[in-house]
């Protein structure tokens, strides 16, 4: 009866089965050369793939690479071929009965039309199902938290540096690792009853340099060849060991120094500049500009740092020789120089006008009255004008050309056109008391102040006309009665003056009530 109640209490468990994947081993086959052969595959840019020969006698598999994909698979007999661009990274691989292995991290760099052998280790584990389930929990947490874990030697992806794995009762193997940091491994022993907990902290394997430079600071900074900054300069991470520092600045000789960088210290490093340049003062007169290597630097006077070396001074100004010399200025020097001055260049001018004793103005400076010869006249364009009392002044541009005689002669207008006319043809005109004819009447009047008088029988009408040297042709018209009263404006016509006036000569002063005209 016992026997009996124990079958039966065996043949109630139920079982249940669980599949497994798994990587027994990654390496690189050096002397296959399938990948370069005709059986390889070229990924989109071009580049041959890589292959990876999966080790397996089951089939049904699916493969999904990381983000650079794959060129397919083909099935081989106990193995199935993958082809995959270099620098592949991850592979996850899935089948229906068997599970899935996740973002399995190759352990080594995929590269060009190479071959490599995955074996893939497939399992049917059959499980009584009872009390204990023979596992456990393993929890482990990394500082930093970006670091790679990896568990008897498989990549476990966490989450804010947590990892959790379920794994079988016994001891396994785990190493934590992350760039800059001391990699650290060890064994950990999971137990039945609590999950065990692991807490791993790196220790840094790099630290910091802060960099200065005297006597000046701003000068570029490079670490082993890389220009990083700018003095006073504090650098990221470096990992710890030797260090080659530079600094260079414009007038400095260039500086380096080799340090070493330890685990989590700050090394100062001081650098000391030593001057490569001279401090000049350059001076001349105030008009002349001084040039160093055909680059203007100032006028009249320049004081600054020039670098060591041979440099060609020059000291311009517009229509004079420019005087030039060499100079060689050595490291530390300070020194004063007065540059001499450039040289005038000339030309002739021979200068008369009709009417003669006309004042001559150059550029506005006086030089005297026609006829003259004048002899100190800088080479270029320059403004000539010529003034005379009861004329026009007149003006014009010249050229005068080095050695050249440049002949000049300019009339000068005394007066200007003037119409004088009354409302009525016949009236006599004088001006400044002189008869010149009769309504209208076509002068030509000096510049100044005239006065202008018409005469109709025993009426006059009498006014003062101003002859300017600006303006056109002047119309002035003379009126009597009511029209002398008229002041007209600017902005009158001749024309218009002239309809107006007739309508004005052609009205009659009424006393008082009611007309009509027409």
């Amino acid at each position: 009866m016992k026997f009996l109640l124990f079958v039966i209490l065996v043949m109630s468990v139920s079982l249940a089965e669980a599949q497994q994947l798994s990587v027994k081993s990654f390496r690189k086959l050096e002397n296959d050369l399938s990948a370069r052969g005709s059986e390889g595959r070229t990924d989109q840019n071009g580049d041959r793939c890589a292959i990876i020969k999966i080790v397996t006698t089951e089939s049904g598999f699916d493969f999904d690479p990381d983000a650079l994909g794959s060129m397919g698979s083909i099935q081989k007999k106990g193995e199935i071929w993958l082809y995959v661009p270099y620098g592949a990274r991850r592979l996850t691989i899935r089948h229906a009965q068997l599970g899935m292995l996740r973002d399995y991290a190759y352990p080594e760099r995929i590269e060009k039309a190479c071959v490599y052998e995955l074996v893939l280790t497939t399992g049917r584990v059959r499980t009584v199902v009872e009390e204990e389930i023979g596992g456990q929990w393993l929890v482990l947490t990394t500082e930093p938290e970006e670091a790679m874990v990896y568990i008897d030697e498989v990549y476990e992806a966490g989450e804010s540096g947590r990892v959790q794995k379920f794994l079988p009762l016994g001891r396994h193997a785990y190493r934590v690792d992350y760039a800059l940091y001391h990699p650290e491994a060890g064994q950990v022993e999971l137990i039945s009853g609590e999950r065990t907990e692991l807490k791993v902290r790196l220790r840094p394997a790099f630290g910091y340099v802060e960099v200065t430079s005297e006597p000046e600071s701003g000068a570029r900074v490079l670490i082993d060849g890389e220009e990083v900054g700018e003095t006073p300069y504090r650098s990221d991470r470096l990992k710890s060991g030797e260090h080659r520092i530079e600094v260079l600045k414009a007038m400095y000789a260039p500086a380096s120094q080799m340090v070493t960088v330890t685990d989590g210290h700050t090394l100062p490093v001081r650098m000391q500049l030593s001057a490569n340049y001279g401090t000049l003062t350059f001076q001349t007169d105030a008009s002349s500009e001084i040039w160093i290597n055909n680059e203007k630097k100032g006028e009249g006077s320049w004081s600054g740092r020039l670098n060591a070396g041979m440099y060609i001074l020059e000291v311009r100004r517009p229509f004079h020789r420019s005087v030039r010399q060499s100079l060689e200025v050595k490291a530390g020097e300070v020194r004063t120089l007065s540059l001499g001055s450039p040289e005038p260049i000339y030309g002739i001018l021979n200068i008369s006008s009709s009417p003669g004793d006309a004042e001559i103005w150059i550029d506005g400076r006086s030089y005297g009255t026609t006829p003259r010869i004048l002899k100190d006249i800088l080479i270029g364009e320059h403004t000539l004008e010529l003034k005379k009392e009861g004329c026009a002044r007149v003006s014009q541009l010249i050229s005068v050309e080095e050695g050249k005689v440049l002949p000049v002669h300019l009339t000068l207008s005394s007066g200007r056109s003037v119409t004088l006319q009354t409302d009525r043809e016949g009236d006599i005109l004088y001006v400044d008391g002189k008869r010149m004819g009769v309504s209208p009447q076509r002068l030509e009047l000096s510049y100044g102040i005239h006065t202008i008088r018409a005469e109709r029988g025993e009426q006059h009408t009498e006014e003062e006309l101003e002859v300017t040297e600006t303006g056109g042709e002047t119309v002035v018209t003379l009126g009597f009665g009511l029209l002398s009263q008229i002041h007209w404006s600017s902005s009158v016509t001749p024309k218009q003056k002239e309809i107006l006036s007739r309508l004005v000569g052609n009205m009659v002063q009424v006393e008082g009530g009611r007309f009509q005209m027409g």
